[in-house]
């Protein structure tokens, strides 16, 4: 792929690259966390506090503060030449009332996969499922892709972006 063909647009390559962030953004968090650490268990254990917890997010690396197990303010990494303006908006990002807090799959797709009927898209029921069956269903589906299709059906790199920060 040369430098030109990162900026064609596409349908395709636009839904393909939506589908991809739609589904990073929903379970990057969880991916990144052991599966023992459920959310039953993290509010029986004792509340922590910490400022200055380096990590990183779309924006670029950040320093993030926590206090009573809340996520409340981020400041941009000291070695990032241009920070992204949007660091400051993540708690509100992170805790927003819009959010989708469980994970949620639409009823057809979750009993026939993908031969279910995608005239049915944005007009059918969505049922929650548990953290452990998405991230199940998320790699027996992009396995499924990789196996029936090839390895570039999916997006896999992040070329195209271009406002992560610029840390050396």
């Amino acid at each position: 792929m040369n430098n030109n063909d990162l900026f064609q647009a596409s349908r395709r390559r636009f839904l393909a690259q939506l589908g991809g962030l739609t589904v990073a953004g929903m379970l990057g968090p969880s991916l990144l966390t052991p599966r023992r650490a459920t959310a039953a268990q993290a509010a029986t254990e004792a509340v922590i506090s910490k400022e200055g917890i380096l990590t990183g997010s779309h924006w670029g690396a950040i320093r993030a503060t926590v206090k009573d197990g809340r996520f409340v303010a981020a400041k941009p990494f000291e070695l990032d030449k241009y920070p992204s303006k949007m660091i400051a908006g993540l708690p509100d990002h992170v805790h927003n009332a819009a959010r989708i807090r469980y994970p949620m799959v639409r009823v057809d797709w979750l009993r026939k996969r993908h031969l279910s009927d995608t005239s049915q898209r944005g007009d059918n029921r969505f049922v929650r499922v548990s953290w452990d069956e998405a991230l199940d269903m998320f790699y027996e589906e992009l396995e499924r892709v990789h196996v029936e299709n090839s390895r570039a059906e999916c997006l896999a790199d992040r070329q195209w972006l271009a406002i992560d920060g610029d840390v050396p």
